[in-house]
C-alpha cells in the first residue's frame, strides 16, 4: 500500500512515498513525521501529568479560600480556632462550609502537582528548541536559530513565573512540571525521531527510469529514525 522510492533528481538522490499509487509530496511525509512525533510525545507527557496528579493529590494553593474547612463536633472548630500548638496538624476528616465551591472546583484543587500548564508550555518550547537545534543548521541561520530558542525559553519562562504569580502552583509543582516537559522533549526528538542521528547517503547521478527502493549511502544528512 505505502512504499518509499528514492528518484534521482540531478545528482542527489530524494526519496518519494506513494500510496495506492499516488505520490506524496516530500513536505507532507516530513510534516507527517514531525508532528506525529511531537503528538506522541504530548500523549506521554498528558499521561504523565494526569497519573501523578491522582497519586498525589496536592492541594493548591488557594485551597483555604476555596474551601473554608471545618471539623470537629458538628464542625464547630475551623482554620481561625486553631492555636499555635496545633497548627501543624494533618486533619483528613473535614468539610467544605464555601457554598459557591462546587465539586469539580473542589476536586480540581487537589491537582496542583505537578502543573499541567507547564509541563505541556515546556514541552512544546523544548520540542521547538531540539528541532531548530537539528533543522536550522545553516551558518546565515543561526541568528534566527538563537533569536527563536531564546524566545521559546522566555514564553516557558513567563508561563512559569504566571503559574506562581497567581497561587495556581506552587513552586515545587511548577519546578517539577518544566522538569517533566523538557525532558519529554528530549525524549521525543534525541530518542525517538533521531533529529541528531545521521545516516551516510550516496550522491550519484542516476538514470531517471531507475527506482532504488530505501536509501543508498554516503554523505552524511540528518534523518528521523524510523
Amino acid at each position: 500500500m505505502l512504499r518509499a522510492a528514492v528518484v534521482p533528481s540531478s545528482t542527489e538522490l530524494t526519496q518519494r512515498f506513494v500510496f495506492v499509487g499516488v505520490r506524496i509530496p516530500r513536505f507532507i511525509s516530513e510534516c507527517y513525521k514531525a508532528i506525529g512525533v511531537y503528538l506522541f510525545g504530548l500523549g506521554l507527557t498528558l499521561a504523565a501529568i494526569r497519573l501523578t496528579k491522582h497519586s498525589t493529590g496536592r492541594l493548591r494553593p488557594y485551597f483555604f479560600d476555596i474551601c473554608q474547612p471545618t471539623w470537629g463536633t458538628e464542625g464547630g472548630e475551623s482554620c481561625s480556632d486553631v492555636t499555635a500548638q496545633n497548627s501543624t496538624l494533618y486533619l483528613e476528616d473535614f468539610s467544605c462550609t464555601e457554598f459557591a465551591a462546587s465539586q469539580d472546583l473542589l476536586a480540581l484543587v487537589r491537582h496542583s502537582f505537578p502543573s499541567g500548564f507547564v509541563s505541556t508550555t515546556c514541552y512544546a518550547m523544548g520540542f521547538l528548541i531540539f528541532y531548530s537545534q537539528a533543522r536550522l543548521f545553516a551558518p546565515w541561520l543561526r541568528l534566527v536559530r538563537a533569536s527563536l530558542q531564546l524566545a521559546c525559553c522566555s514564553l516557558a519562562l513567563v508561563v512559569c513565573w504566571e503559574r506562581i504569580s497567581t497561587y495556581q502552583n506552587h513552586l515545587t509543582d511548577v519546578a517539577a512540571g518544566a522538569a517533566l516537559g523538557g525532558w519529554m522533549a528530549f525524549f521525543a526528538t534525541v530518542f525517538v525521531a533521531h533529529l541528531f542521528v545521521e545516516v551516510r547517503v550516496k550522491r550519484r547521478p542516476m538514470p531517471r527510469n531507475e527506482q532504488i527502493y530505501g536509501y543508498a549511502g554516503y554523505y552524511t544528512r540528518a534523518t528521523y529514525g524510523y
